[in-house]
């Protein structure tokens, strides 16, 4: 997800979707990985036309909505900014039960901040994780190869 806000933002543009509804992921058994897709990227431009807001607004906005997302698939409860209080504290006290400190000083820290960090702060902070998912990502590609080969080998 990231990684797809950081291309948006990259353009001068803004997702302005960034919700539960609006993500689409998808599971590939045989190779064991998860495809996460944006989808409705760029509707509320089509529908809002005559109400322009400047782009670095709406990025802020997008990334305070990724914060929102990020609390809400941790805890599995549907938090957004219009959440009750209470809601919004049992969800906090949840993550910092359930997950690491640099998990949930992220998702405040998109929350919360008075000004949030760019898409570029967020991946930098992110960044030692990616390597995890790299290893993973060649883990999945290796075991992909070795069960095509054998497949090869049981045809000859």
């Amino acid at each position: 997800l990231v990684a797809a806000i950081r291309k948006v933002h990259s353009a001068h543009l803004a997702v302005r979707s960034i919700n539960l509804s609006h993500i689409l992921s998808t599971t590939d058994a045989a190779a064991s990985r998860l495809r996460v897709r944006l989808n409705c990227v760029g509707i509320l431009d089509a529908l809002e036309f005559e109400t322009r807001r400047h782009v670095a607004d709406l990025q802020v906005a997008d990334i305070r909505d990724l914060g929102w997302l990020i609390l809400s698939l941790a805890t599995g409860t549907e938090v957004t900014a219009k959440s009750d209080r209470t809601t919004f504290a049992q969800c906090e006290n949840f993550l910092a039960q359930n997950f690491s400190i640099e998990m949930r000083n992220i998702c405040m820290t998109l929350i919360k901040s008075s000004s949030a960090p760019s898409i570029v702060d967020l991946s930098r902070a992110i960044s030692g994780r990616i390597y995890d998912e790299l290893d993973t990502a060649y883990r999945s590609i290796d075991l992909t190869e070795r069960l095509l080969s054998s497949e090869y080998e049981s045809g000859r």
